[in-house]
């Protein structure tokens, strides 16, 4: 060690010698303790390099963050706030760390989400019974339950219950409804089931509802006679799949069905922005 050689080497003078050097052992005393300094703070560094590794390991062990990570990023982030402010310098993984944070908190967003979702269909399918060509009891409740995936044996009597409604109707009526509406909602709800609604077939027929969507009293568009919702979910239902129709200037284009309510969508849209 320097210091101890030179004060080994000083105590080594004889008295004479010594008075030469009047301020030999301040110096010599400054220099220990200057000495001394710089091995604690080489330590402390060191110390908080070993940390500051430590908490990088901890961020590492995380790998792909799922729900069941949340510990481990908890952990991590416990660790690097029990750090020294010059511990947390040395810290090269941080920003992975708030990656790993933020996409715990998407996770657990989605999870509060579909745990809420599944509460809502679970409601729907236990409270309402099935009717075709029933708006709230019927085919908007098809609409939500059947993108879901929901395949449980009861969710296919569900559906089966539907259908069962549905060939009812049809075998009643021919496929013919007073409204574009009741048409559009039919389509909708079976284009949901994976059904054809062009070519429907049931009870040994086989029914086009989609073609009626474009239907005219006159020169003008049914769907466009009730108002500009009618229209909207005419050109819905006719867009949920790769249906065709006859008449081409029923469908999106230059000259959809809703021209004749152009403006009036616009103004909705607008409100909506």
């Amino acid at each position: 060690m320097p210091s101890t050689r030179l004060r080994g080497a000083y105590k080594s003078l004889t008295d004479a010698a010594k008075k030469l050097l009047p301020d030999a052992e301040e110096k010599l005393a400054k220099a220990e303790a200057d000495y001394k300094k710089v091995l604690a703070d080489a330590a402390q560094d060191q110390a908080d390099r070993d940390a500051a590794a430590a908490v990088d390991a901890k961020i590492e062990a995380i790998g792909t963050v799922t729900l069941e990570k949340e510990g481990l990023i908890t952990a991590a982030r416990s660790a690097y706030e029990g750090l020294s402010d010059a511990a947390k310098e040395y810290v090269t993984k941080l920003g992975v760390l708030e990656a790993a944070e933020a996409k715990l908190n998407e996770l657990k967003n989605a999870q509060g989400y579909q745990t809420q979702l599944q509460s809502v269909l679970a409601y729907i399918r236990s409270t309402v019974t099935p009717k075709a060509n029933q708006s709230t009891n019927g085919d908007w409740a098809v609409m939500a339950l059947a993108p879901r995936g929901l395949s449980s044996d009861a969710d296919k009597r569900w559906y089966a219950g539907y259908a069962d409604e549905l060939a009812k109707l049809l075998a009643a009526n021919g496929g013919s409804f007073e409204t574009t509406n009741e048409n559009a909602r039919l389509v909708l709800a079976l284009t949901a089931l994976g059904q054809n609604a062009k070519a429907y077939a049931v009870g040994g027929e086989t029914y086009d509802l989609v073609t009626p969507l474009t239907a005219k009293t006159g020169s003008a568009y049914k769907a466009t006679v009730p108002g500009t919702t009618s229209a909207a979910f005419a050109i819905i239902a006719i867009g949920s799949a790769p249906y065709t129709v006859a008449d081409t200037a029923a469908v999106p284009g230059d000259d959809p069905v809703s021209a004749q309510h152009a403006e009036p969508l616009r103004r909705m849209e607008d409100q909506q922005r």
